[in-house]
């Protein structure tokens, strides 16, 4: 029962990640603001104690990786853009081609509501990938004054609290990013939903028109075959009168004989 409500949980973390996002980061924008406030409890750093200062610079360079490579995955996030732009023009082009207008409007509705989520999906994914390059771009390094200090473990103290908010900021990003997947995701599962009504709306519009050609033939059958019946009996009419004045004629021709022999 707990594994099905974990599953439950997580889809829902997944369909709308937004929520999720804001308490997270309000969790670690408390964390940043009591560091920046003079806070000496870490979390990543703890222990930072037993390390030497070039431990402690080389812990501080691991967050600027982390951080660059959060930023790489948030610009490809970005230029997925022109992709999902792209799908949505294709499929404006396909509803335009197979006339929109002529669909019911239950289908209008569903339709215009799930390409108009993708919209939003994408959007916010996008708006929040660039937040990760824009507001969020952060970075705590050390200068010289930083280490300029004769006590050596007041200097790696100082790289601790640096090391600690560059760690902070990429657990943001990591949110930040993670929040923008599952909305691209739910961009490409509302396109796909969209892509599988359109196959099956075209499916049954191709059924449609067959039914209609097959009507349409069978009528102008029946029309020709309603006229072959009239021309049919207008000619076995005109055959019975021709009949009739044959066998007038003969009579008459039989009478006139008669009457010669007497």
């Amino acid at each position: 029962m707990s594994n099905a409500l974990e599953i439950v949980k997580e889809l829902w973390h997944l369909l709308f990640p937004l929520p999720r996002l804001w308490t997270a980061n309000k969790a670690v924008d408390e964390k940043i603001r009591y560091l920046e406030n003079g806070g000496t409890s870490l979390s990543y750093m703890v222990g930072y104690e037993s390390l030497s200062l070039d431990d402690a610079k080389s812990y501080l360079a691991k967050t600027f990786e982390s951080r660059k490579s959060l930023e790489d995955k948030a610009k490809a996030n970005v230029f997925g853009v022109t992709i999902a732009v792209s799908l949505i023009v294709g499929f404006s082009q396909l509803f335009t081609n197979t006339n929109f207008n002529s669909y019911g409007l239950l289908f209008k509705v569903v339709a215009i509501v799930i390409i108009a989520c993708s919209l939003v999906a994408v959007s916010m994914g996008t708006i929040l990938s660039i937040l990760i390059l824009g507001k969020y771009n952060r970075v705590y390094d050390i200068a010289p004054v930083d280490c300029a200090c004769a006590d050596e473990r007041k200097n790696i103290f100082n790289i601790a609290i640096n090391t600690e908010l560059n760690s902070l900021y990429n657990v943001k990003r990591n949110n930040i990013l993670y929040a923008s997947y599952g909305l691209i995701i739910n961009f490409l599962l509302l396109i796909s939903i969209a892509f599988i009504l359109v196959i099956s709306s075209l499916r049954q519009q191709d059924i449609k028109t067959e039914v209609l050609t097959l009507q349409l033939a069978i009528a102008q059958n029946d029309h020709k075959l309603h006229q072959t019946m009239d021309n049919y009996s207008t000619e076995r009419q005109n055959r019975i009168l021709l009949l009739r004045r044959l066998e007038a004629l003969e009579s008459k021709e039989a009478a006139g004989k008669k009457s010669k022999k007497y």
